[in-house]
């Protein structure tokens, strides 16, 4: 076996538990079995804690045995490709969600704790300033707003936000249903931390629609009360949701 194979067999047995690359290995098969078994639980276990860290609720949510047990499928399924783990686990709300897991949410968990660190990682640009927005607003009132990298709406059909506040922030909050669609809006502010907020459907319409025209085109869509936009205007400002692109 040339070097090239026997390095993708050993990386195989150790992100699927598979024992291919045993035979090639120094020592009895016995050793060989041994040795490869303890790289084969560092691996594991280093990776189960990367997860941890960008996905903590949703391991909360299902204990963190379970949570190893999924990680461990996960890295069986999709291995990392690369030695910057920043970019590992994009895929793993998809994953849980194809593996029916009895938690109905629990994907779209994943996929906010997920945005989260993706925003905190997005690449550095320039966001739109309330300062800037005042100095230009006849630019800005007539091109459209677009989110900034660091920025983006979840639209969920579950409570994903009250459940993650719960477990993520200690707080006690009454869940009604299951049923009840929530839609959470994620960003990086300018000093650096990521802030997780509560969208109504008019101000995500606000975003979507500012981005394909203009401001006050969305305005005239929505029938929205002129002192609700100006807060949410002045809102999206204060945490630099919008890219400047003058």
């Amino acid at each position: 076996m040339r070097l090239a194979e026997l390095q993708q067999q050993f990386i195989k047995d150790l992100t699927t538990g598979s024992q291919g690359s045993v035979p090639m290995l120094a020592g009895s098969s016995a050793q060989a079995k041994s040795r490869l078994k303890v790289y084969q639980n560092s691996v594991g276990a280093i990776i189960s804690d990367v997860l941890a860290d960008f996905f903590p609720v949703v391991q909360q949510l299902v204990g963190e045995a379970y949570f190893n047990q999924l990680v461990r499928q996960y890295i069986a399924l999709s291995p990392p490709q690369q030695g910057n783990m920043d970019a590992y686990g994009a895929t793993f709300a998809d994953f849980l969600a194809e593996s029916g897991q009895p938690l109905e949410y629990l994907p779209d968990i994943a996929r906010l704790e997920w945005l989260q660190h993706a925003a905190l990682i997005a690449a550095d640009e320039p966001q739109l300033t309330a300062q800037a927005f005042q100095n230009h607003t006849e630019f800005y009132l007539t091109h459209p707003l677009q989110l900034a990298s660091c920025a983006v709406v979840l639209s969920s059909a579950y409570p994903v936000l009250t459940i993650w506040q719960m477990h993520n922030q200690n707080k006690v909050r009454e869940l009604n249903s299951l049923n009840q669609a929530e839609i959470a809006l994620i960003c990086r502010e300018p000093e650096g931390t990521v802030g997780v907020w509560p969208l109504q459907p008019w101000q995500q319409d606000v975003l979507t629609l500012s981005a394909q025209q203009n401001l006050p085109w969305s305005m005239e869509q929505l029938h929205t009360a002129p002192q609700e936009m100006q807060q949410f205007i002045a809102f999206c400002l204060q945490r630099g949701l919008w890219r400047d692109n003058k």
